[in-house]
């Protein structure tokens, strides 16, 4: 079985490959192909969230943990809440 290294080195190739597949071949912007590559890169740690090092599962956690708080901000800020209680939010989350 392959360890977490390789699973995540390969993914990671993978996700190169798909974004630049993505921008050169079949015409999505950037922002797009980054966002699959990521997608890519972070479900080659899948396969390696039973392990008994539990590496990835706390990997995951961090990225949700970063990206949960951004994702609250940009909704708070749209429906007009203003910027520094929308941050204070954020920041209580993470």
């Amino acid at each position: 079985m392959a360890g977490y290294r390789e699973h995540i080195s390969v993914s990671g190739m993978m996700g190169l490959a798909y974004a630049f597949a993505a921008i050169f071949l079949l015409g999505f912007t950037a922002v797009q192909a980054a966002v699959a590559a990521i997608l890519t890169w972070v479900a080659g740690m899948l396969p390696d969230l039973d392990s008994e090092t539990g590496r990835p599962v706390r990997e995951l956690a961090n990225v949700t943990a970063a990206i949960a708080p951004m994702l609250v901000f940009q909704h708070t800020s749209s429906i007009g809440v203003s910027s520094d209680r929308a941050f204070l939010t954020a920041l209580e989350i993470y």
